[in-house]
């Protein structure tokens, strides 16, 4: 009677199956044996812990950072909101505040405030308050602004036409002062 043929791929595997064994044998033997060589090499280690760690700092309570959660993220005026202290004076309006500009998103009109003697900008839309004055209307050059009793408008400056002209003097005066120097230089 024939002997079945054992397919090559069964002796393959039975193969590489004695060999990992045989691996696996061989790593045992040697870590069991390395492991008793360095317990009998090393000597005994003292560890000194009587230094302290450094103490854990203790952080504030969830009530101190839920102003910073509850601000939305993507906010352009993330930043606290300041409480003056001082009372507002009755000094008028426009000394304390100029407008800076007015945008036109197509969505929405917006007036940009920013402070005289500080850096606070303020971009409002109608309806919004500056202080205790509520903007009543916002146009390309203008902005009305009132309170239960008076009514302030602010205008744009045209900041081009002024810093142009300003320019064209300061041209003048260099020409006129580098015409001196010369005359000078020549007579001399």
């Amino acid at each position: 009677m024939p002997t079945p043929k054992i397919n090559p791929l069964v002796k393959l595997f039975k193969s590489i199956v004695i060999l990992l064994l045989l691996v696996l044998a061989v790593e045992i033997v040697w870590f069991g044996i390395g492991s008793q060589l360095f317990r009998i090499k090393s000597k005994e280690v003292v560890i000194d812990y009587s230094i302290e760690p450094p103490s854990i700092k203790q952080i504030s309570s969830l009530d101190a950072f839920r102003v910073v959660v509850s601000r939305s993220l993507f906010n352009w005026n993330r930043r606290p909101k300041t409480i003056d202290q001082q009372p507002v004076s009755e000094v008028d309006l426009s000394s304390r505040w100029q407008l800076s500009g007015v945008v036109n998103t197509g969505n929405a009109i917006y007036a940009l405030f920013s402070e005289v003697s500080g850096d606070r900008r303020l971009r409002l839309e109608q309806g919004m308050y500056l202080e205790k004055w509520k903007l009543k209307s916002i146009t390309a050059e203008k902005v009305r602004l009132g309170n239960e009793e008076e009514e302030e408008v602010f205008y744009l400056k045209e900041t081009s036409l002024i810093q142009a002209s300003s320019k064209n003097r300061l041209k003048k005066k260099v020409k006129k002062v580098e015409n001196i120097e010369k005359n000078r230089t020549i007579n001399r």
